[in-house]
């Protein structure tokens, strides 16, 4: 009886916390499927890499980055882009993303060389959170 009442209370601590602590599995699709058209229809000069085996996303910001340091091509399409090629690396746009929204998102830099033009976003989260986190971004990249 008292296992269960620890479970239980287990549970409910994090349920009003908002974790999602044993079954990452169950939402992942919705929630893939919420980010992809999130992005498509909110923020076109970000993109996705394809995930079908993970909880984490790669979002590609190549748009947002200058890895170079060179001039960036301004064409009258990249004007379009707000912040296009601003940022040196995916740490300094993490940075600025969280210091304009609080959002946290991983540099794709400490995963290795090649992480330079992308941010990892957890959806291993309830909708509600996960469209705030959203919508953090969005107002961040505006």
């Amino acid at each position: 009886m008292e296992d269960e009442r620890q479970n239980f209370n287990a549970k409910r601590e994090r349920d009003e916390l908002g974790i999602v602590a044993t079954d990452t599995n169950k939402g992942r699709p919705k929630n893939k499927k919420i980010v992809r058209e999130f992005l498509s229809e909110n923020l076109p000069q970000i993109s996705l890499l394809p995930c079908d085996a993970t909880y984490l996303m790669w979002i590609d910001c190549s748009n947002l980055i200058n890895l170079n340091g060179g001039i960036p091509i301004l064409t009258p399409e990249n004007l379009k882009i707000p912040h296009f090629k601003e940022f040196k690396n995916s740490t300094e746009l993490a940075n600025f993303i969280r210091s304009k929204s609080g959002l946290y998102l991983s540099s794709g830099e400490i995963y290795g060389l090649g992480g330079e033009n992308f941010l990892r976003l957890n959806i291993a989260v309830p909708k509600a959170n996960l469209l705030d986190g959203l919508n953090r971004l969005k107002n961040a990249l505006k």
